[in-house]
């Protein structure tokens, strides 16, 4: 029996009463043959925590990849609407879904907004391109080993004179999915995905945008020795003219439908592995959000940011290892991490994903989430401040909307982190967030915050 999509759900009763600072066991085993063979119960030892307490911002967004916690994929719909109970009780606000239109009726009745998924290597493309390209096998794709796709459309095809049949199929996810939002997980090589195609359309397209001469005869292993950045260059430039035509589409199928792609930040790294150059998307404006992801370097933020312009962006946090082939713990999501994400993205915060998740990391997460819903219009149209003396990575002001934050953060997962300096005097009175302890503007604040532990001062 294949095991690998096996979830065990456990949900204590509310009129429970159970020890926060205690540790249980639960006791699992395996049996067979009506129970005449069975191996010795194992334990597993967890902590209770609090009921959470997180609240659903209208705008800024909490996304959760929820693995196969969907219709159909999911088997149990009771266990599933404990999940998004769950989701809703965190502060979640959009929930990774299908093109179940009942389902995804269900997820707005527990305020969430379902999202979908679309690329060109699944099921849904692939019902229009393997019967197209069985009658018209030239219009195939042609790896970089000269090997044509049965599946993968011609790129100067797919973005040419077969666009339309794309199109039509965009818009009738759009039309009637019931899906707020449709996004692309863009993670393309330029010389090895669904669109890297080296036949002689393409290559005349590469040889125009180059500005090669004709004299140069053009093959996949010239293009890989002699102009693989010209290349990476042109697969950005596609990349950008795909997702605009993307949007386009989504929002033929109904125009308050957002169009979202997700890649790895602004950097050479992004564009040589992934085939996404963000200031290609922002001239362009291809998306109506974009999304990224992972870790935090302030240059690469800062970047990415700055290639977007207007353009929103959720910022992503990891819970590694996501296989459920591995044994290894996963560490949880931090307060800390959740409040450094939502400072530095303009749109919201998305984790990746569910399955990973246990109660710490929900805690995290409603923790921040209220936050955000409390002052969204600050988180929406924030600006961000240094303290003097402090690392802006770990102390940061933030204002908008007529309030003002004040953030400390310990973002590391295993050391305690001490924080003395004075709060600036023209703060005035403010107060804890999570505890509503009182603070004044010019006191010195000397606190030590424990591993994952942030502090949220307002005024």
């Amino acid at each position: 029996t294949d095991l690998t999509g096996f979830e065990v759900l456990f949900r204590f009763p509310t009129s429970a009463t159970l020890d926060t600072s205690k540790l249980y066991n639960f006791y699992y085993w395996t049996s067979a043959n009506g129970g005449t063979v069975s191996e010795a119960p194992q334990t597993i030892a967890v902590r209770t925590l609090s009921a959470l307490t997180g609240m659903q911002p209208t705008k800024f967004v909490w996304e959760l990849w929820t693995g196969n916690a969907r219709s159909p994929q999911y088997d149990n719909s009771t266990l599933l609407l404990n999940i998004l109970d769950t989701a809703k009780q965190a502060g979640f606000n959009r929930y990774q879904s299908s093109d179940d239109a009942s389902f995804n009726s269900t997820l707005n009745s527990y305020g969430l907004d379902p999202f979908l998924t679309i690329n060109f290597a699944d099921g849904r493309t692939f019902d229009i391109t393997k019967p197209y390209l069985a009658a018209h096998p030239t219009d195939g794709l042609v790896d970089k080993n000269g090997v044509r796709s049965d599946k993968y459309m011609c790129t100067t095809q797919l973005l040419g004179a077969n666009w339309s049949m794309f199109q039509q199929s965009i818009k009738s996810v759009a039309q009637n999915s019931g899906a707020s939002d449709i996004e692309y997980d863009y993670e393309n090589d330029p010389f090895s995905s669904p669109h890297a195609c080296f036949d002689s359309r393409c290559l005349a397209a590469f040889r125009t945008f180059a500005h090669i001469s004709s004299s140069v005869t053009l093959t996949p292993a010239k293009v890989q020795s002699t102009y693989a950045s010209q290349w990476n260059d042109f697969m950005a430039s596609r990349a950008a003219t795909l997702l605009k035509k993307m949007k386009d589409a989504v929002h033929s199928g109904k125009s308050t439908t957002h169009f979202v792609a997700y890649s790895g930040y602004q950097s050479s790294y992004t564009k040589t592995h992934y085939g996404i150059d963000w200031n290609l998307i922002g001239q362009n404006q291809s998306v109506d959000e974009a999304a990224m992801g992972y870790g935090r370097s302030a240059t690469s933020i800062a970047d990415s940011k700055s290639a977007l312009g207007a353009i929103p962006v959720t910022f992503g946090e990891l819970l590694s290892p996501y296989s459920k082939h591995s044994i290894d713990p996963v560490p949880p999501l931090l307060r800390s991490t959740m409040l450094r994400r939502a400072l530095d993205a303009t749109a919201g915060v998305l984790i990746y994903m569910r399955p990973s998740m246990d109660g710490r990391s929900w805690k995290a997460v409603a923790d921040v989430s209220r936050l955000t819903a409390d002052y969204e219009t600050l988180f929406l149209t924030k600006t961000l401040q240094s303290v003097s003396g402090q690392d802006p990575t770990s102390v940061q002001i933030a204002t908008g909307g007529g309030k003002t934050i004040l953030c400390v953060m310990n973002l590391s997962a295993s050391q305690n982190s001490s924080f003395n300096f004075q709060v600036p005097s023209s703060l005035g009175q403010g107060r804890d967030f999570f505890t509503g302890a009182h603070i004044n503007g010019g006191q010195t604040l000397n606190i030590t915050l424990a591993p994952g532990d942030a502090k949220a001062y307002v005024f």
